[in-house]
């Protein structure tokens, strides 16, 4: 799980996506438990990032949903739960990354093509 990034879903549960070697394309969720229980991470094995992701950004939307947006070297977003398009080219992230391929985001409840547009940029 080194290099990956994650966000809380509606429910509390934690999703994680890609990291360094063999998790790049990888989904994982951490589900809370009751105190003393014990909680472990679920690799889900159904399903896979459309692209390989280390240091991407995730961010929930106003519908429950996760964008999963860039990672070094990857200009292309996608969505949690996964949508038939796959993987959306976003070319912009190339020139909106820092070094380290980062990027920052601002997720509002009006239109998701305006925040990309006007508020997407170096960290």
């Amino acid at each position: 799980m080194w290099c990956s990034s994650g966000q809380f879903l509606p429910n509390g549960t934690l999703l994680h996506t890609g990291g360094f070697n063999n998790g790049t394309q990888k989904f994982r969720m951490f589900t809370p438990c009751e105190a003393g229980s014990w909680c472990n991470w679920e690799e889900l094995e159904n399903i896979g990032l459309y692209n390989g992701r280390w240091y991407a950004t995730n961010q929930i939307l106003p519908d429950g949903s996760i964008i999963i947006i860039g990672g070094i070297g990857v200009n292309t977003l996608e969505f949690y739960p996964q949508q038939p398009s796959g993987a959306v080219n976003f070319p912009f992230l190339g020139q909106a990354a820092d070094d380290r391929g980062i990027t920052c985001i601002h997720a509002f409840t009006f239109s998701l093509k305006k925040v990309f547009k006007n508020l997407l940029s170096k960290c």
